[in-house]
C-alpha cells in the first residue's frame, strides 16, 4: 500500500519515493506540487498567503516565495533536475468576503504562478479560483494530482 502524507498550512514535503502527498479543506491556500517526471522526485507544498515574512511555529512555508523557493531546493538535493521541473497548482477560493487588500484567494494564486514564472518553472496543470473548497491528491511517481472539490 502506498504511503498518504498529509500536508498541513504552512508544510512541504519532498519525496524520491512513491508516495501520496495530501493536502486537505483548501479554501483560499495554494497546493503546490513541482516535480520532475524523468528523476522521479517530487513535492507538495500548502500556502497559506501569497507574501509575508513572519515565520510561524517553525513553519517556513507559509509564504508563496518561501514555498516554491525551498520546494526548488528541495527537489534539486533529491536529484531533480531544474530544466525538467514542472509544477501544478490548486486551490485560492474566494472564502470570504472581499476586503480592502482584494480577494485573498486569487491574489494567492497570482503570487504562486509570479513566483513559479520567476523561477521558469511551467504550470503544467491548475484548478483555481471559484468559492468551494478542495483536497487534493499527488502522487509522486506518476505525477498527477486529484482535486476534489467540497460543496
Amino acid at each position: 500500500m502506498t504511503e498518504e502524507i498529509e500536508i498541513r498550512i504552512g508544510e512541504i514535503e519532498i519525496t524520491d519515493s512513491k508516495k501520496i502527498l495530501t493536502a486537505r479543506a483548501l479554501g483560499s491556500c495554494v497546493a503546490v506540487a513541482m516535480f520532475d517526471r524523468e528523476n522521479e522526485v517530487g513535492g507538495l507544498a500548502h500556502v497559506l498567503l501569497g507574501k509575508g515574512n513572519r515565520k510561524k511555529d517553525g513553519k517556513t512555508c507559509m509564504y508563496a516565495d518561501k514555498a516554491v523557493k525551498n520546494l526548488e531546493k528541495g527537489i534539486l538535493k533529491k536529484g531533480g533536475k531544474k530544466r525538467k521541473l514542472k509544477s501544478k497548482i490548486a486551490g485560492g477560493a474566494s472564502m470570504f468576503s472581499s476586503t480592502s487588500s482584494g480577494e485573498v484567494g486569487q491574489d494567492n494564486v497570482k503570487t504562486v504562478t509570479e513566483e513559479l514564472e520567476n523561477r521558469n518553472i511551467p504550470i503544467v496543470g491548475k484548478h483555481t479560483g471559484g468559492t468551494h473548497a478542495r483536497n487534493v491528491r499527488f502522487k509522486v511517481g506518476s505525477m498527477s494530482m486529484k482535486v476534489e472539490v467540497k460543496i
